[in-house]
């Protein structure tokens, strides 16, 4: 529809979620307006143990969720902006709903940001819910490949690369899955994992072309072996 945009959020958080093995309730769209965002909330929160957003974290005039968590349900805000690359948005709250602690991740609308912070954050907890011991991802060491230098953030950033490994070695090879940008959704369907760049310092301003340096990935997809 005209002035409307796609919400392929719903759709890859769904899956995501669900091949984790974990009951999703789609609690529907709400409206960027106070009232309907309280009412949505309150029949989310009533179903749900952990409940997700995505959108309406940032710092437009409607970006409410946390306005209505705090002065309608009560919630304490544990944090609401986070030092990373993308997702610094990204909000945890917890309140209480008919005497039930109630958990809410708020995630960044972009949906890049969206799914990059599903991984670091929504798995993680479901996995704790579930009572799993160690619900935080693995990660594994590789090197970017790149013919150009790559720029750093001053922020951590998880970068979106292909990872595989040589039969035998310990270290992967890694490039990324181009463009980088947040609405860029290609740059996640495309990648197997989350590289972890440090943030621009005074010793590091940016991976030199050719490099061998070695980084964390997180996995977020199937490894394959180069041969």
């Amino acid at each position: 529809k005209p002035g409307h945009i796609r919400d392929s959020n719903k759709t890859t958080l769904k899956f995501l979620i669900q091949s984790k093995g974990f009951h999703v309730v789609d609690c529907g769209i709400a409206k960027d307006d106070l009232s309907t965002l309280k009412q949505k909330l309150s029949d989310s929160l009533t179903e749900c143990d952990l409940l997700v957003t995505t959108g309406g974290v940032s710092m437009g005039d409607r970006d409410l969720l946390r306005q209505v968590l705090i002065s309608d349900f009560g919630a304490q805000i544990y944090f609401a902006r986070v030092n990373m690359k993308p997702g610094k948005p990204t909000t945890f709250a917890t309140c209480t709903v008919n005497g039930k602690q109630k958990l809410v991740l708020g995630l960044p609308g972009n949906p890049v940001s969206a799914t990059v912070t599903c991984h670091l954050y929504v798995v993680p907890a479901c996995k704790a819910l579930s009572g799993q011991e160690e619900p935080l991802p693995g990660k594994v060491r590789a090197v970017l490949q790149s013919s150009r230098p790559i720029k750093l953030d001053p922020r951590p950033e998880y970068q979106r690369i292909w990872v595989k490994f040589a039969s035998g070695e310990s270290v992967g090879s890694a490039s990324n899955t181009g463009n980088q940008m947040s609405s860029r959704t290609t740059s996640m369907a495309q990648s197997n994992g989350l590289m972890i760049l440090p943030g621009r310092s005074q010793e590091l301003q940016e991976i030199p072309a050719g490099s061998n340096m070695e980084f964390d990935v997180i996995l977020t997809g199937d490894l394959t072996t180069a041969l």
